[in-house]
């Protein structure tokens, strides 16, 4: 079953995937893997809601796995609308597990700006920028913070 899933999974097929690692599932409830990869499908397939079941299932078996905590972070910001909060908490979570996460950094740096928070996204940026000079999102990341730093500042009622 998830043999023929990864080679659904391969060509963009995800939906046909999904009905592979579901059977999997079925057979073995526990596979860790398998639940990972049903969370990858679905989030490929643009279902963000299973797809955060999916990652949430293979969290509580691995509580540490900063790679899907991160996914799992993805799920919220990428959903309609987006729940900026929740992926900053999954974000940070994927950091505390592994400070030097790229891929967590580089989401988080993007959520904060996201939210307006220039001051903590510069410190993300910074840090981002110490794991890897090369990241290809740096050149946006800047550009983009230097659009809310530069931005009048919001008036509180």
């Amino acid at each position: 079953q998830v043999s023929a899933a990864q080679l659904y999974y391969r060509i963009g097929r995800f939906d046909e995937a999904l009905e592979f690692l579901l059977k999997a599932n079925q057979l073995r409830p526990d596979d860790y893997p398998t639940l990972v990869r049903l969370g990858d499908a679905n989030f490929e397939a643009e279902h963000f809601e299973p797809a955060e079941k999916w990652y949430t299932a293979a969290l509580t078996k691995k509580p540490d796995d900063a790679d899907v905590r991160t996914d799992l972070g993805l799920t919220f910001f990428l959903r309609e609308p987006p729940d900026i909060d929740r992926a900053v908490k999954e974000y940070r979570a994927a950091l505390e597990q592994q400070p030097k996460h790229e891929k967590a950094l580089q989401n988080l740096t993007v959520a904060l700006i996201k939210q307006g928070d220039a001051k903590e996204a510069q410190a993300m940026l910074t840090q981002l920028e110490a794991v890897n000079p090369s990241n290809e999102a740096l050149p946006k990341l800047r550009s983009d913070l230097e659009g809310i730093s530069s931005a009048p500042a919001k008036k509180s009622k």
